[in-house]
């Protein structure tokens, strides 16, 4: 879970618990309060081979509901308030160059080995002003490097990085802006 996550008194982690035994799926996200952010309306990956590498890109589908719970949805990706399995999830390593930014390359790992739904039924906020974890030793960790332009280029050196370990040749994430 994000450290600008608060789970709040009505938040029922219980029924994340109970949605995860009853249905063998590997992984159960929450959804945030107030989420107008196109980016959680992609949340699943088409993904086409080539000689050069794999393409992958984001794209809006049609619900796939999880039976026998409503507003719970099937999908690839996912926000980072979520319980899992370790059985089954901590078999998808966490590579270690990126650890601080790893979110879409752990699920794109995931593809074909965790089942992977959100439940709109549990519910955080996000208060990414409010957060008081951030510490400076905090962002040393977080963002290691020390001004915005050298910190674009180690995100880009990580990107480099994923694209030639994962034989990617293209990843497109450009969502449109909902009115």
């Amino acid at each position: 879970m994000d450290d600008d996550f608060v789970v709040e008194k009505t938040t029922d982690l219980e029924h994340m618990v109970e949605i995860i035994e009853n249905t063998g799926y590997d992984v159960i996200a929450g959804v945030l309060e107030k989420d107008d952010d196109s980016w959680a309306k992609f949340n699943n990956f088409d993904i086409t081979r080539t000689e050069q590498g794999f393409c992958y890109s984001r794209r809006e589908t049609d619900p796939l509901p999880l039976p026998g719970y409503d507003g719970c949805m099937a999908m690839d990706l996912v926000r980072n308030f979520f319980i899992a399995r370790t059985a089954t999830a901590g078999k998808v390593r966490m590579d270690p160059h990126f650890i601080t930014t790893g979110h879409k390359e752990f699920f794109i790992d995931s593809i074909g080995k965790l089942r992977i739904a959100e439940c709109n039924s549990v519910v955080v906020s996000h208060d990414p002003e409010g957060c008081d974890g951030r510490t400076e030793e905090y962002n040393q960790y977080r963002f290691p490097e020390k001004t915005p332009e050298l910190q674009s280029e180690y995100e880009e050196r990580v990107t480099r990085l994923w694209h030639h370990r994962s034989f990617i040749k293209c990843y497109q994430e450009q969502f449109p802006v909902y009115q």
